[in-house]
């Protein structure tokens, strides 16, 4: 690879990583690679305004949470927001996770479970509707057999209830199996869907305030079809919505539980539109410490090598093993010295280059120093040089091949055909017999 080459593919090389790490830093920035209802989310559907509000607070400490439950702090009171909970998590935490939550409830603390939004349908059986008598018509005898099409769509749609029912119960009894505990159980709630038409998904419904003298606005929209069903008379309704619960709370030692159906209100979309301030207000409670769960979203801190290092302090070891790598790679990709040119093992190598060995050369150099018509007049001159002291035992050769050379008329400046008199005075050379 040419220079010219290899500096384009460098350039090209870097303008790739420049544009990739501004790539992943602006979805980092903006958040979204974050589930919905995170506070590291910036976007509409995230709550980092929530987070940023209440840490521009005075008196206020905010901190994120990306441990298990059970190793949350108990030492002081704070209010922990449980932003996005799906309802099956419930069903999924450990008794020691529960136990720990209620130990941080009863010390003062403030637990807030918004619920991840759902819209119901007329699929969803997990409505609580009550069987409705039949009418005294249908009671007759003439009507006997002949069900009509309502009863018998109410009869598909208990038994429908009644399956859903069995089902739950028996992923119930399956994660009790694991060693997982039901919150609803322990804390005596249970959660709802009511039922909407096809074309009525999505809907906005208007909660009002069930309780007094408390601050709260008495009217609040909630973007979800849950609902919630008290288990107990611990539980206290704060909103609903026909007659459904939406907002619940309840007392817990020197602390507090309370449960939404809703999360919109948290969000970044709506704290940039209708703000419920004094809602917000209200579920924070008088605690300075607030602690925003990023766990239940799926968003927890897994100790790694690069989280171990920062730790313990070893971030210039993994630079300067980093660097010795890039040296390496580098010095066996690039060689500032020209590689060697491996010769031919077999001289005369059909399409070998000929300047590659120094026989080849030599010729090469004679081809252009010494007319093709003299060739053999120099070598006999060069033979007679060679002879030194000694070249009186070969006198008799030296003058039998010049008197050949000169009958055949080489006088140095001929044209002759070189080849033809080397094999004549090689045939002379070797039929006389000299004495030495």
């Amino acid at each position: 690879m040419k220079n010219k080459e290899r500096v384009i593919l460098v350039i090209l090389i870097s303008v790739f990583v420049v544009a990739l790490i501004n790539l992943f830093a602006l979805r980092f920035e903006w958040g979204d690679v974050y589930p919905r209802y995170s506070s590291l989310r910036a976007d509409p559907l995230g709550t980092k305004i929530l987070y940023e509000s209440l840490d521009n607070l005075d008196g206020i400490d905010v901190n994120r949470n990306y441990r298990s439950f059970s190793r949350m702090s108990e030492e002081e009171e704070a209010t922990l927001f449980f932003i996005g909970m799906k309802r099956g998590r419930l069903s999924s935490l450990t008794e020691d996770e529960v136990s720990h939550l209620e130990s941080i409830a009863a010390g003062g603390g403030r637990l807030l479970f918004f619920f991840y939004p759902q819209q119901g349908c007329e699929c969803e059986a997990e409505t609580k509707e009550k069987e409705e008598p039949l009418q005294e018509g249908d009671k007759d005898g003439d009507n006997e057999g002949n069900i009509n099409d309502s009863t018998t769509e109410e009869i598909k749609e208990t038994e429908e209830i009644k399956e859903t029912e069995e089902i739950k119960e028996t992923e119930e009894i399956k994660e009790e199996a694991r060693g997982f505990v039901s919150i609803k159980k322990s804390w005596q709630f249970e959660t709802y869907l009511s039922s909407a038409e096809d074309d009525d998904k999505h809907r906005i419904h208007s909660a009002f305030s069930t309780v007094e003298n408390e601050g709260l606005p008495q009217l609040i929209e909630i973007h979800s079809d849950l609902y919630f069903e008290k288990g107990g008379d611990q539980w206290k309704t704060i909103y609903s919505r026909d007659d459904l619960p939406v907002v619940m709370e309840r007392a817990l030692g020197r602390g507090s539980i309370v449960l939404v159906a809703d999360s919109y209100f948290t969000s970044n979309e709506a704290l940039t539109g209708k703000k419920e301030v004094e809602l917000l207000a209200w579920l924070m409670g008088p605690n300075s410490r607030v602690i925003i769960d990023e766990t239940h979203l799926g968003v927890s801190n897994s100790p790694g090598v690069a989280s171990l290092a920062r730790k313990y302090g070893m971030e210039g070891l993994l630079a300067s093993l980093l660097l010795i790598a890039l040296l390496f790679i580098w010095r066996n990709s690039v060689s500032f010295i020209p590689p060697q040119r491996e010769e031919s093992s077999e001289r005369g190598q059909k399409g070998a280059d000929p300047g590659r060995d120094h026989l080849t050369g030599f010729k090469g150099l004679l081809k252009r120093t010494i007319p093709a018509g003299t060739i053999l007049s120099v070598c006999l001159r060069e033979w007679e040089k060679s002879m030194g002291r000694e070249g009186h035992v070969q006198k008799g050769r030296v003058r039998d091949v010049r008197a050949l050379m000169e009958e055949s008329g080489n006088n140095g400046r001929g044209k002759l055909d070189q080849i033809d008199l080397y094999r004549r005075i090689s045939k002379l050379l070797s039929e006389r017999k000299y004495k030495i």
